[in-house]
């Protein structure tokens, strides 16, 4: 959301059954970085990497850290049945981000976002994907599937 566009897709939600409540958020926003804000990409290890702006080069990794640690807390409490993050995102994208050096050079493209990373270790058995996984109406009614079985 660093360019302040909601990330809604609207075939999901139309065809959403009513036993599913949705639980909108957005680590960076939430994390008070700002909309719209300065693009950010991982640098460092792809196990542990940094979040760091791609022009001003500041450090936001513990403001997103400390948020997403607070968040799987209250993640805890809410029951859940799966989660949809946002593809290529440095906090949220599940896997295929590019990892960069400190000097700016790509190095790995294997990175996975801040915020997903936490969230995998937290909830290991969850249903998670991207949102790009969910671009035609059988994948939806597959991931609902697994929500339920989740549910029940």
């Amino acid at each position: 959301m660093f360019g302040g566009q909601d990330k809604r897709q609207d075939l999901l939600l139309a065809v959403t059954p009513p036993w599913i409540e949705w639980y909108p958020l957005c680590p960076e926003a939430q994390s008070r970085l700002g909309v719209p804000r300065e693009p950010m990409h991982l640098v460092g290890d792809p196990n542990s990497p940094k979040l760091i702006t791609i022009y001003n080069h500041c450090d936001q990794t513990k403001p997103v850290l400390d948020w997403s640690k607070a968040q799987m807390q209250t993640l805890a409490q809410k029951k859940l049945a799966g989660f949809i993050l946002k593809s290529r995102s440095p906090s949220c994208g599940l896997g295929g981000i590019g990892v960069y050096g400190e000097q700016g050079q790509l190095c790995s493209e294997s990175g996975v976002g801040v915020f997903a990373q936490m969230l995998r270790k937290t909830f290991p058995k969850l249903p998670i994907l991207e949102e790009s996984e969910l671009q035609k109406i059988h994948q939806i009614n597959i991931f609902f599937d697994r929500l339920k079985e989740v549910k029940n």
